[in-house]
């Protein structure tokens, strides 16, 4: 993914000649503590300084700092964040995000490196993911939904690889600081199995009644998974697909009608008709059902326990590049820590469950079905290439396919 990668991180929307960091050289977001700077150079700062770090130099304090290095010696980072003018007094100290929430408290434990909740950096992103959908994808106010066919899929998730990419970037500044090998691998195990998640938990929740215990939860959880389930157009699903029970649903805001294929199936083959097509591939569907929209409609999941699930699937990716390996591995560990911690503190806060163990370990138990499922769709992908049957283009094949 190293051209995805830089074109992310270095595109720039409009003819203005780009600022730099100063500190790495890369494409800079804006200017931080004092001066320009990208997202990782700013989001190291902030972890040095919150977290009273103290880094040590093991070549004298001569090291050499751009984007595709920056890794290698934090003290001659945080020095060149000094020289440039970034000032210790602009950070904020750490606060306490989740007890600032209708009744959750956060305990020190539950803090990532980034001086915060992991679940609630996440919370704050995909808020943000359902804005940018919105406008990627052209949505209108009260736009009905309607059913889309293979190629009208294909440009969905051409665009929704920036935007997910975009999202991981935001809720986790620790991927923004790996190494383009690195991102790539955790992006590519993490895109397939995110994608079917999110779609069987929009089917899940545009389906359930808001039951007591759900209307038990703090406010902010019940818009946003009132907004997650409704469409990018800002209509209920529910009211957009009241005959609709069987389809998957798009991050567009448009669904694959699975009880009428041929509307998604749209073209015969030169070897196999429509009929044979639908024949073929409709196991696909019912193998996401099966693995993961049965077991979290199940376990009714909660929006709390849909973004634990996701920051798991990306922190417990396989890594393909020896170059950042062994840090990215630590940064792994203390994400999925930081995570389960987060979501047993929720469970405390919520008082909803009598054994939060036993509660947290059900919607652990989901991981190894999403991974099923997603290894499974691969498998269809790949007898679609090899028979040139509604191929995906390679680009996006690629980003669909895990790192081996």
């Amino acid at each position: 993914m190293s051209d995805l990668v830089s074109g992310f991180e270095g595109s720039s929307t409009t003819n203005t000649p780009p600022q730099y960091c100063l500190i790495c050289c890369e494409i800079a977001d804006g200017h931080h503590f004092g001066a320009p700077a990208c997202r990782a150079c700013a989001a190291f700062f902030r972890r040095t300084v919150q977290l009273n770090k103290i880094h040590e130099c093991p070549k004298n304090n001569q090291c050499f700092i751009l984007s595709n290095v920056r890794n290698m010696c934090r003290s001659c980072r945080y020095d060149k964040c000094i020289d440039v003018g970034m000032k210790r007094s602009a950070v904020q100290q750490k606060r306490d995000q989740l007890g600032k929430r209708d009744g959750l408290r956060s305990v020190s434990e539950s803090y990532s490196s980034r001086g915060e909740p992991v679940l609630d950096t996440m919370r704050r992103a995909y808020e943000q993911l359902l804005v940018v959908r919105k406008e990627v994808h052209n949505r209108t106010e009260n736009q009905p939904s309607r059913p889309i066919c293979f190629s009208e899929l294909q440009n969905v998730y051409l665009k929704e690889m920036t935007i997910v990419y975009r999202f991981l970037c935001e809720a986790f500044p620790e991927y923004s600081e790996f190494f383009p090998d690195t991102k790539r691998s955790l992006f590519k195990n993490f895109f397939l199995p995110f994608t079917l998640l999110e779609s069987s938990f929009n089917g899940h929740t545009s389906n359930r009644d808001l039951d007591s215990n759900f209307l038990d939860q703090p406010k902010w959880i019940i818009d946003l998974d009132r907004r997650q389930f409704s469409n990018v157009s800002g209509t209920m699903i529910t009211n957009v697909l009241p005959d609709k029970q069987d389809v998957m649903l798009i991050p567009s805001g448009d669904y694959i009608d699975l009880e009428h294929l041929e509307s998604y199936f749209t073209s015969n083959h030169q070897k196999f008709s429509q009929k044979e097509t639908i024949s073929m591939f409709a196991q696909q569907f019912k193998v996401l059902r099966t693995c993961i929209t049965h077991p979290l409609h199940s376990e009714n999941v909660d929006i709390y326990e849909f973004l634990a699930l996701s920051a798991i699937i990306l922190w417990e990716s396989d890594l393909e590049a020896d170059v950042d390996r062994q840090n990215a591995q630590e940064e792994a560990f203390q994400m999925r820590n930081a995570v389960i911690r987060d979501l047993l503190f929720y469970y405390q806060s919520m008082n909803v469950y009598d054994d939060v163990a036993l509660r947290l370990g059900t919607i652990l138990s989901i991981l190894p079905s999403i991974q099923r499922a997603s290894h499974r769709f691969h498998e269809y992908m790949e007898i679609k290439n090899l028979l040139n049957l509604y191929a995906l283009p390679q680009n996006l094949y690629d980003m669909f396919s895990p790192v081996s």
